[in-house]
């Protein structure tokens, strides 16, 4: 019988392909229960599939001013072509706030993910299955802040008070100086489908884009589920912030630089 720690030195139970297998398991297990609690519209996986195609591939853009203009004339090009280019650099998130509170938070170093591992250093994975008032749930648990891929280069820090320097990128200097903007790519009011489709999408691109031209680390970070709340007004969007000329041409500069 297959067993993931069947060799624990040269098969650890946390390799990527175990943990791969075992996230899978969580989201079947997600799926399934919300089904079960009535949550409608619940995406299967083909239906995963067919709004991430939507999104980058079946829509087509043209760029007018540095922004992504949706369009069907002739030249236009689906995303999924568009985010290949080697000046653009995007960012695919998801959030129930505003898109515009929410667009450019990848950019701070904002708080941790969840409660760390105990004794454990750096970020980690903890999967945690547990059937509470009916529902499963399962979370990143991250033992430091986020690290933004984009950070102001040394001796271009920015002054705070009491003489403090900071290298982070500001919201203000993201928008006005780097150029980047927002596109929304999905929305629904399932938490659950909305998180799957930003994994979807990110997946689509984390082993053809370098981290740099993608701003994002790693994929199916953040909360995956609103508990027992299967029925509610929120509405969770899928979003991609990008810069299509400006950030690239700041890096090449030497303004900013992208963090590995």
């Amino acid at each position: 019988m297959e067993s993931d720690n069947t060799n624990l030195v040269n098969n650890p139970v946390n390799n990527p392909i175990a943990s791969r297998k075992r996230h899978r398991a969580a989201v079947d297990t997600a799926r399934d229960t919300l089904t079960q609690l009535g949550a409608q519209h619940v995406l299967d996986e083909d239906g995963v599939a067919a709004a991430r195609d939507h999104a980058l591939r079946f829509s087509t853009y043209k760029i007018v001013d540095d922004r992504l203009v949706e369009s069907s004339e002739a030249g236009t090009r689906p995303l999924d072509s568009i985010m290949m280019d080697e000046h653009i650099m995007s960012y695919v998130g998801c959030t129930r706030r505003l898109v515009e509170h929410e667009a450019y938070r990848w950019l701070t170093e904002r708080g941790a993910n969840g409660k760390p591992a105990s004794g454990k250093k750096g970020a980690s994975f903890r999967m945690s299955s547990r059937l509470k008032s009916e529902i499963f749930t399962w979370c990143w648990c991250a033992a430091s802040r986020n690290r933004p891929v984009l950070q102001l280069s040394a001796g271009n820090e920015r002054t705070l008070g009491m003489g403090e320097k900071t290298r982070v990128v500001t919201e203000k200097l993201a928008k006005d100086s780097l150029k980047f903007e927002t596109l929304v790519l999905y929305q629904s009011a399932v938490c659950f489908n909305a998180y799957q489709v930003e994994e979807s999408i990110q997946r689509e691109f984390q082993d053809r884009l370098p981290l740099g031209r993608r701003l994002w680390r790693h994929c199916a970070m953040g909360q995956k589920t609103e508990g027992t709340n299967v029925e509610t007004d929120k509405v969770y969007t899928v979003f991609l912030t990008y810069s299509v000329r400006s950030a690239r041409h700041m890096v090449n500069e030497g303004f900013i630089v992208t963090v590995q």
